[in-house]
């Protein structure tokens, strides 16, 4: 499938349910229903002026998995989410020029989130 047709499917609550979420599911190893208990442990958060950014960590309680993550929140947020994967971590949304461009091409407005890979896996 192509980019274009991901963010097609991506458009659409059919979509979303029936070709991303299967996809994330592969990508994972486990369906939504299956997560487990997930709590969240803020451990930073500073206002950035048009943006907050938290960091801290995802906790998968159910599987002992946990995954490092930074949060950015738009003051003006249109209610889409990026979600950027990185080896590099948080380190990638640290280029706010790639970073605003690479959201703007997936979705109009800039909003960020990245999780890092998985610290205990």
């Amino acid at each position: 499938m192509e980019n274009k047709q991901l963010r097609s499917a991506a458009a659409t609550d059919k979509g979303l349910q029936e070709i991303i979420r299967p996809a994330v599911e592969v990508l994972v190893g486990r369906t939504y229903a299956n997560a487990g208990a997930v709590e969240w442990q803020l451990q930073d958060e500073q206002d950035r002026g048009d943006h907050l950014e938290a960091a801290g960590t995802l906790q998968n309680k159910t599987h002992g998995e946990e995954v490092k993550a930074a949060w950015l929140y738009p003051k003006q947020w249109n209610g889409r989410v990026v979600v950027w994967l990185a080896d590099s971590g948080k380190a990638a949304l640290k280029n706010e020029t790639r970073a605003k461009a690479r959201a703007r091409r997936h979705g109009g407005r800039w909003r960020r989130s990245a999780l890092s890979k998985a610290a205990n896996r």
